[in-house]
């Protein structure tokens, strides 16, 4: 989460790891419909977190969350989204 919340870009600087909730959303409405470019073989990190060392990962292929353990980086992934 820290790295979308440093993260800058086109002069905003309002962006946000999504929840579980929000990227389930964005499957929905971006993905099924083939926008985004979103990477078939990576796993999208949410910021809903489950314990200290996991938290809520969402496989857009397969329209679902999991948990994850948070050291699990060579299959995920990170989306920053911005508020509107």
């Amino acid at each position: 989460a820290l790295v979308t919340t440093n993260f800058s870009s086109n002069g905003f600087s309002d962006w946000h790891l999504p929840s579980s909730e929000e990227m389930m959303l964005i499957y929905r409405n971006l993905h099924l419909n083939g926008l985004g470019n979103f990477n078939a073989d990576k796993i999208y990190w949410t910021s809903t977190e489950h314990t200290d060392n996991t938290a809520v990962a969402v496989d857009l292929n397969l329209g679902r969350g999991g948990l994850l353990c948070k050291q699990s980086a060579e299959v995920t992934t990170l989306r920053a989204v911005r508020y509107f």
